[in-house]
């Protein structure tokens, strides 16, 4: 996949979140694209401050979420397969922070 596939699977992502401004919502920053999707952090969970969501193969998501202190990885859960409306109630229930206004 190219960078430009990834820019815009990346972009395609941000969109779905946004619907609902989840972004704000989870305080994100530090957005990047990588290979078939987007990582970034948030703020506000005592749960998880990293989240990565791709798109995988079956054109479904696939969410990783982790948990960080310094450099060392303190937890980390994988959700596989979602279909587009399922990303925002995986995010609620996996970080305990709002997706929707």
């Amino acid at each position: 996949m190219t960078k430009t596939d990834n820019n815009i699977i990346a972009k395609n992502i941000i969109e779905l979140l946004n619907k609902g401004y989840c972004l704000g919502l989870l305080g994100a920053y530090d957005l990047y694209a990588i290979e078939s999707g987007i990582r970034f952090k948030i703020k506000g969970s005592k749960a998880y401050n990293l989240i990565r969501i791709t798109l995988n193969t079956k054109d479904l998501y696939d969410i990783e979420y982790i948990k960080f202190k310094g450099i060392e990885i303190m937890n980390t859960t994988n959700v596989n397969d979602l279909f587009y409306d399922m990303v925002h109630k995986n995010i609620k229930e996996h970080t305990g922070l709002e997706t929707i206004l």
